[in-house]
């Protein structure tokens, strides 16, 4: 949902799939379909490999909510056939010398981003201004006295089952 909360997912949605869990097939479609990351990716046994070990979660399913999935399946089939070079012996065509795999994948944290946006987290008075947030709002409301959950855990250490 929309807010950011825990929901109940109903038996009948299990499989279906969400923004998150797209994002890597989407990945993946441009690793194999596109003619220029094929090339920049050097394919190996190591990496032909890893890559088959996905096929089996490719499903009809899978297929029907993201159909671009069959054009991923269809080369995990061909690539199933293909013979490719030994570890290490893939063709390698960097695009850049920033990155020596040719593939960069990030995971970008929205909810990161949303609270921290375009700030300075790294000045004083930003991390001042959350010292002071949590001090006000958190720690000190918390005191021994009124902690029940230490309360608890003080009760069945010390005066539990087995502490005679």
């Amino acid at each position: 949902n929309n807010c950011n909360e825990w929901s109940e997912v109903l038996p009948k949605d299990l499989l279906v799939l969400t923004k998150v869990e797209a994002q890597p097939w989407i990945a993946l479609f441009h690793l194999t379909a596109c003619k220029v990351c094929r090339k920049s990716y050097g394919l190996d046994e190591f990496r032909k490999a890893q890559l088959m070990r996905l096929r089996r979660y490719i499903h009809e399913t899978l297929t029907d909510q993201l159909p671009i999935l069959q054009d991923v399946a269809r080369y995990l089939d061909e690539l199933s056939i293909l013979g490719v070079p030994a570890i290490g012996g893939g063709v390698h065509r960097p695009s850049s010398n920033a990155s020596s795999s040719g593939l960069l994948l990030q995971r970008v944290d929205s909810l990161r981003e949303s609270v921290i946006g375009h700030k300075n987290v790294n000045s004083d008075e930003h991390l001042i201004s959350i010292i002071k947030h949590q001090w006000d709002e958190i720690f000190s409301h918390a005191t021994d006295s009124n902690d029940e959950e230490l309360k608890r855990v003080a009760f069945e250490v010390y005066d539990g089952p087995g502490s005679d």
